[in-house]
């Protein structure tokens, strides 16, 4: 009250309807769809606010890429065009430029890559590294790599017979392109390694990159970083959780039942189908 004047109306229930005489009932049944429109626009701002800081860092690593090596004049005006100032920019507009700074980084990093000799394009065989217990044919007393001197001869059930190194390297982001480039080569211990930085970065813990290992040996527990990586949520893809899902895989791999040349063979696809 004030003046004389009422400057709030209420219901019976204490509710407001009113204030100063315009009445509140219409923003009140629309509540609920005022309420989710104010989280979706914040939830907006934060992936906008994502958005921009991965812009940058992928950026950075174009710019090592660029300064280390003779640039083609394509690659030069593709670079220039992007915009250096991204402030500004809108949630739709940053989509769009971190897909084509994504695009671009990994064509960068394929290039390197395509220039050195491949020492290993073959699919991947327990001659390489060998699966535990994702081969059930293996002994018990021959599981993490002691007892026989050779490999066994059942192939392992799990689908990495069927993949090689450079549908890997195809399928994975542009961070993994980068990172074997920086480590000098291209081979499956570079993807290991790779794969287990690539690990760290996505938060899997180390717990969960030893368990992959156990299960389905060194190089199975990078090409399950790797899937989960390119096929993360904030990727466009199904998963949300890196760790969890690292997990489950390498139980169905210790079951024999993991099948990692259909989710390499569906990121391809997907690959392919966007180009």
């Amino acid at each position: 009250m004030g003046g004389g004047r009422r400057y709030c109306q209420r219901d019976q229930s204490g509710r407001i309807i009113a204030v100063h005489g315009i009445d509140l009932t219409p923003l009140q049944d629309r509540a609920d769809e005022l309420t989710m429109a104010a989280e979706a626009m914040r939830a907006e701002r934060v992936a906008a606010d994502r958005m921009r800081n991965e812009i940058s860092r992928l950026r950075s690593m174009i710019r090592r890429i660029l300064s280390g090596t003779d640039v083609a004049a394509e690659d030069q005006q593709t670079w220039a065009s992007f915009p250096r100032r991204i402030a500004h920019l809108e949630y739709e507009d940053l989509s769009k430029l971190l897909n084509h700074v994504r695009r671009f980084l990994t064509h960068l990093g394929r290039s390197e890559i395509s220039d050195r000799p491949e020492k290993n394009d073959r699919p991947y065989t327990t001659n390489q590294y060998p699966s535990e217990s994702c081969n059930p044919a293996m002994p018990a007393e021959n599981k993490m790599g002691q007892g026989a001197s050779t490999p066994p001869t059942q192939t392992p059930k799990c689908g990495m017979e069927h993949i090689s190194l450079p549908m890997a390297l195809k399928a994975a982001p542009a961070e993994w392109h980068v990172g074997m480039e920086l480590y000098g080569r291209a081979d499956w211990m570079a993807f290991v390694n790779v794969g287990y930085e690539r690990a760290m970065a996505l938060g899997i813990n180390p717990s969960a990159w030893a368990q992959a290992q156990a299960a389905i040996g060194k190089v199975g527990a990078a090409l399950l970083v790797m899937i989960a990586d390119a096929d993360g949520y904030e990727r466009g893809g199904k998963i949300r959780n890196a760790g969890a899902w690292v997990r489950r895989m390498s139980e169905r791999a210790e079951l024999g039942t993991a099948q990692l040349h259909r989710s390499v063979f569906g990121l391809l696809h997907r690959e392919h189908a966007t180009c």
